[in-house]
Formats: C-alpha cells, structure tokens, sequence
C-alpha cells in the first residue's frame, strides 16, 4: 500500500494563444493534441484547453510568437496528488467522478470549489490552479489528504 501525497510542484509553464498558434506548433515539430487533451513531450506535455490555446510544460519557452498568437509565462499553483486513495480525496472536493483518470489525460473540473486543470500521473493526479487560490487549494486537500493517510494507518 503506497502513501497518499500531496507535494507542490515547480514546473515552468507556457501558455500559447491565438489563431495562428497551431501551426506554430506544428511548425517547430510538436505535435498537437486534439481539443481538451494533452500530449507528452520529452520534456513535459502541451494540453490544449481551446482550439487555439495551449498549455504548454518545459522549462524553456517553446517556440517564439509569430503572427497572432501570443506566448505568456504562467505561475498556476501545482500540486501532485499521488498514491493509493488519490481518487478518494478528489471525490471529496469535485463533483466529477475522476476514478478513469489515466497517464496523460486531461481535464478541467472545479474542485473545492474553484477551477483546476488534471493531467492523469501514473498513480494520481498533477494539478494547477490561479496561484491567488493555490494556498486555499493545497490546505484544503492536504486535510483530507492526513485525514485519509491516518485512518489507512490505523487499520
């Protein structure tokens, strides 16, 4: 039985809009996820919340904008939720049942009551939100996650 954990995450994180912004992908040989998917990379994944709008994981900025589309640095809270119960805290604070969640998948949900993007990890969940609600977000789960760690150790 593995532990359930929640740890903050620093990623570097790009987003990229605008019309032009898909062939601008495709143009530096990255291949593009279908809409509300996401796709790994060598270094990270592109999901792709809207038809022209990418989120994008690496540590360097990934293509320079041109055209229309534009290139912002984003510092969304995020927070790996892994382990053994994982889908039992999620179930706790989002009405969606995440329990499907595979490596890679994508999704946004609200959660706690505020609005949260999933990319499936290997056993749970990496998860980002506005950084003015990353406080709240990580105390609140970090509760449940305690309280579900405690009661697996007592039985």
């Amino acid at each position: 039985m593995t532990d359930l954990t929640l740890e903050t995450r620093k990623l570097s994180l790009w987003q990229l809009l605008g019309p032009d912004a898909p062939e601008l992908l495709k143009s530096n040989s990255l291949d593009l996820p279908e809409v509300m998917q996401a796709t790994a990379t060598a270094t990270g994944f592109i999901a792709r919340p809207g038809f022209d709008e990418f989120l994008i994981q690496t540590s360097q900025p990934p293509v320079t904008p041109e055209g229309l589309c534009w290139l912002y640095s984003r510092a969304d809270k995020m927070l790996a939720l892994q382990g053994e119960g994982w889908t039992e805290v999620m179930a706790q604070v989002c009405h969606m049942d995440l329990s499907d969640i595979k490596k890679d998948d994508w999704v946004m949900v609200t959660a706690a009551g505020i609005n949260v993007w999933c990319l499936g990890l290997e056993d749970g969940l990496l998860m980002g939100c506005d950084p003015s609600l990353g406080g709240y977000f990580s105390d609140t789960l970090n509760t449940i996650v305690c309280e579900i760690n405690e009661t697996l150790s007592t039985d």
